[in-house]
Parts: structure tokens; C-alpha cells; sequence
């Protein structure tokens, strides 16, 4: 059995983060690599907000983006949210 390993995704990842988020566009063509490029720069600029990868014998395998933000319920306990999960 091979180990699903998780990490924050970096700038080198972008070609397959790309790849998984081609099940959003549906027949539309997704995002250029330079346009992913700036988003991903400014996405790691965002406190407490990360994209991560999911890899099993180094093939990324899936991704998810969870930001952990303050909340003034539930006595202060920070919430989190997680977003454009895919699992290829």
C-alpha cells in the first residue's frame, strides 16, 4: 500500500494544481500558467491560507484549500474553511 502524503503546494506545483482544476471548467479553457502564477503569488500573501496537495508515490492525487480565519463565536475559536477540493 503506497502512503498519501499532504503539503502546501509551491510555485512548481502549478502545472498539475492546473490539471486537477480542469473538473471546474467543465468545456471552458482554465487558467493560463502566467495568470496562476500572479493569483498563486498573491494567494501566499493571505494569512492563515494555503493550497495543499495530496501525493501518492509522487503523483499528485488531489488538492484542497483551507483558510483558518478568527471568529468572534464560539468563544473565540478560530473556524476553518476548506475549498475547491478535487481528487483525481
Amino acid at each position: 500500500m503506497t502512503t498519501l502524503t499532504f503539503r502546501p503546494a509551491e510555485k512548481n506545483d502549478l502545472p498539475s494544481l492546473l490539471e486537477l482544476y480542469r473538473v471546474f471548467d467543465g468545456d471552458a479553457p482554465g487558467l493560463d500558467l502566467t495568470a496562476a502564477e500572479t493569483i498563486f503569488a498573491r494567494i501566499q500573501t493571505y494569512p492563515n491560507y494555503t493550497v495543499y496537495l495530496a501525493e501518492q508515490a509522487d503523483d499528485v492525487v488531489g488538492t484542497f484549500a483551507l483558510l483558518i480565519m478568527d471568529n468572534l463565536a464560539h468563544q473565540g475559536m478560530p473556524e476553518g474553511i476548506v475549498e475547491n477540493v478535487v481528487v483525481a
